[in-house]
């Protein structure tokens, strides 16, 4: 694998990791406002043609349903994160 390529694939790890980092300490509310601001960064990106950038925000939304650590708001994450793979899906 070339130098360019692999530099590349550890930027876009770092990308996605840094954001679901900053997802962790977030009370629900501002977990709600934030997974709102995904949604519409994703409309916005698809409406620019920036096609990966959507694509990155449907992966990096997809990983934090793997995120159980609060049992008790899991069912409302899992319907807003949904509600952004279905735009996506649109």
């Amino acid at each position: 694998m070339s130098e360019k390529v692999r530099t590349r694939l550890e930027e876009l790890d770092d990308f996605e990791e840094g954001s679901q980092k900053e997802l962790l300490n977030l009370t629900q509310q501002d977990y709600v406002n934030r997974i709102e601001e995904l949604n519409q960064s994703l409309k916005d990106a698809w409406a620019s043609d920036q096609k990966v950038k959507a694509l990155k925000i449907v992966i990096q939304c997809s990983k934090l349903l793997s995120d159980t650590s609060v049992i008790q708001f899991y069912p409302s994450k899992f319907v807003l994160i949904t509600d952004i793979l279905d735009t996506f899906g649109k």
